[in-house]
């Protein structure tokens, strides 16, 4: 049932007549009904703030990005962008990688690297 964003309390009792009365007609526990409303659109810009050009700025020296991405754990990201990097690698390409996973990147572990990277701007 689709409701007014912020009437979600006071449309719940509605919702449940709404169940009672159709599990009259169909029997109990064959009746689902759920509340929902759409998101209010996002407030307008800051008047400070810049704008974005919506172009994605293109990194010095990088002709592609490969992203490997899921919404759901252990399906095997890591495993995939690492045998990728190397498969890549093993033809003669430049590669580089990062590890987003903010609970524990595992690409040092997979690829045997230990220690912290040297960077020439520290």
């Amino acid at each position: 049932m689709e409701v007014d964003h912020g009437d979600g309390e006071t449309m719940e009792a509605v919702r449940v007549e709404t169940v009672t009365a159709l599990e009259a007609l169909v029997g109990p526990g064959n009746v689902i009904a759920v509340l929902t409303a759409e998101n209010r659109p996002a407030p307008p810009p800051h008047p400070g703030a810049r704008k974005s050009s919506g172009e994605p700025r293109p990194l010095k020296g990088v002709k592609a990005i490969i992203a490997v991405a899921s919404g759901k754990g252990g399906v095997g990201k890591s495993t995939v962008s690492a045998n990728l990097a190397v498969a890549l690698a093993a033809l003669g390409r430049r590669t580089g990688m990062l590890d987003a996973d903010v609970y524990g990147p595992s690409q040092p572990r997979m690829l045997g690297v230990s220690g912290r990277p040297a960077s020439p701007d520290g």
